[in-house]
């Protein structure tokens, strides 16, 4: 996804989606993450794809089959998103990097999704940027740039 692509499809998402309600998150056979949405008595069905070769973001129209067995990550957003709200969408430090802030009972969310090629990720945060889960986990080595962990600081990229 090119950055001109992604910031407008943040742009359309951003204008309507916050205040929507995450009525459930799952996983489908070809590993897609959806969020369904409801707002205004309106639902909306959000793909979050981390798929390495074609990473995407955006709206669909029809909620495909859920995967009998997610990624863990996948039950994490549910047990801390499910029930609460979309504050506000935006991209971040002018890349491909496109950002979901969430609050549930008093408690801020922050959902980053890099859409960077072979290095797509999905990672959720809280309000002081440190990684409660993320789908694909790397440590530092000679061919990683940083560290993303649970328990540690997220850094943009």
């Amino acid at each position: 996804m090119t950055f001109e692509f992604l910031s407008r499809v943040v742009d359309e998402l951003a204008l309507l989606l916050p205040g929507a309600r995450v009525e459930r998150v799952y996983q489908s056979e070809e590993g897609g993450i959806y969020l369904l949405l409801r707002r205004e008595r309106k639902d909306h069905i959000l793909l979050l794809a981390p798929n390495r070769t074609m990473p995407r973001m955006h709206l669909v129209t029809a909620k495909p089959a859920s995967k009998p067995a997610p990624h863990p990550f996948v039950l994490f957003l549910r047990s801390h998103l499910t029930g609460g709200r979309v504050q506000s969408l935006a991209q971040l430090n002018q890349d491909r990097v496109a950002e979901v802030r969430f609050a549930k009972a008093g408690i801020d969310y922050r959902l980053v999704f890099e859409l960077i090629g072979t290095s797509a990720n999905l990672i959720l945060t809280d309000a002081s940027s440190k990684i409660l889960a993320i789908y694909y986990p790397s440590v530092l080595s000679e061919n990683a740039a940083r560290t993303l962990m649970p328990g540690r600081a997220y850094v943009l990229p």
